[in-house]
């Protein structure tokens, strides 16, 4: 599921067989309890009251279900060091790039119960301006995805996304309104 049309086109193109659907993620074509697991990987930053999607969300979601979700991650030490050329400052469309304990909280107003966080690693390099990019790819990026890979936690401080996994607790009521 995606708003975007390019994105779909793409993903036809890319996941023969798979059943897309062109939607948006705060109102959510689905009936209550419907699903087990939702992710939004690169979403909620996106959208300028991500309270209303992560409250359909856990609409859409059955007791106990699962969400997990992915966003830049604020006090990674990569914003501090790149400043305005940050990957989450590059792109104008991130408009709520909040906080842990604000999501955390957002995702607890709604229902859900925030059971493991973690953090992807520093893989937005370069970021020295003296040292060889080749050398920061290959020390940031693939190392980054390979410690990730292999279960490693890095830091807050350490993690240019924060990920956030959350269960829906049982009986917990939504206010989003069925669609």
């Amino acid at each position: 599921m995606d708003i975007s049309k390019h994105a779909l086109a793409e993903s036809k193109i890319n996941a023969k067989g798979l059943g897309l659907l062109r939607a948006d993620a705060s109102h959510l074509p689905f009936r209550f309890g419907s699903f087990d697991t939702v992710t939004c990987f690169d979403v909620l930053e996106h959208l300028y009251d991500p309270r209303k999607a992560i409250a359909d969300i856990a609409r859409i979601l059955a007791d106990g279900g699962i969400l997990a979700i992915m966003t830049p991650n604020p006090m990674s030490l990569g914003r501090g060091i790149k400043a305005s050329r940050w990957f989450g400052f590059r792109d104008p469309t991130h408009v709520s790039m909040l906080l842990k304990n604000k999501w955390t909280d957002l995702l607890s107003t709604e229902g859900l119960q925030v059971t493991y966080t973690f953090y992807t690693g520093l893989w937005d390099s370069p970021y020295l301006s003296y040292f060889p990019t080749v050398v920061q790819h290959l020390m940031f990026k693939v190392g980054a995805t390979i410690l990730f890979w292999i279960g490693l936690s890095f830091s807050e401080r350490l993690g240019e996304d924060l990920c956030i996994v959350a269960r829906k607790r049982v009986g917990s009521n939504c206010t989003a309104s069925p669609n």
